[in-house]
């Protein structure tokens, strides 16, 4: 008897609290004070927040799904975000951490110019070209696909050693001749074989020599060419 009216209790308890967590999952997924009202960019941005009120304002904060919504942003803003970040704030509001996508290069194609970032992935029209303190890259079709490679590891290779903020603009009409010209008007030329050796050749030979001092410098061989300015 005992037994029975403890099992009885048990199975009180338990319908108990089962009913009142499926009570309170109702009211959580349907309560007002769950429903997104706030969106706040860090840094702000206009733009997505505008993109972001239409998605999700009003919405259940439990039923927003971050992955999703993080997958569709990205899509969405391909050219202007590189990383972002949904934090959910109890009981109403999103918090936005972004990076903003970073463009390094220009490139005039076809009449309009373009930029470009680092992996030369993410193309954009620029408005007001060209842009002072992009890195211009001559001779570049965005066909090429051999040509956009060998950019890729040169843009990866100058960020390795530190000197893609000294580069004044970049030449690939061919891969044999590819150079590029510093700031310092100091003319390297690199072509298109084992880059990233060649740029620490580079590195080592500036630890030596001034840059003010070189006319150019031709990476292509064994031995690289120097010459001097007269």
């Amino acid at each position: 008897m005992y037994k029975k009216r403890k099992v009885f209790i048990i199975c009180i308890f338990s319908f108990i609290i089962i009913a009142s967590l499926y009570f309170l999952t109702l009211f959580i997924l349907n309560s007002f004070l769950f429903k997104i009202e706030k969106i706040i960019t860090e840094p702000f941005n206009y733009n997505l927040s505008k993109y972001l009120e239409e998605k999700i304002i009003g919405k259940n904060i439990f039923k927003l799904d971050i992955k999703k919504l993080k997958k569709q942003t990205l899509k969405d803003f391909y050219k202007d975000l590189e990383e972002i970040e949904f934090l959910k704030i109890l009981p109403n509001s999103i918090k936005v951490r972004f990076k903003p996508r970073k463009f390094i290069f220009q490139v005039f194609y076809r009449g309009k110019w373009y930029m470009l970032d680092k992996n030369l992935k993410a193309v954009k029209r620029l408005k007001y070209a060209p842009h002072p303190q992009l890195i211009e890259i001559r001779g570049l079709e965005f066909k090429n696909k051999d040509k956009i490679q060998v950019l890729r590891v040169l843009s990866q290779g100058l960020e390795e050693q530190g000197f893609l903020k000294e580069i004044k603009f970049i030449e690939i009409y061919t891969l044999v001749n590819l150079r590029f010209k510093m700031k310092s008007n100091l003319k390297i030329i690199i072509g298109y074989k084992d880059i990233k050796n060649r740029l620490s050749s580079l590195k080592e030979i500036l630890k030596r020599i001034k840059k003010e001092d070189l006319e150019y410098v031709d990476l292509r061989f064994e031995k690289p060419v120097i010459r001097f300015k007269r």
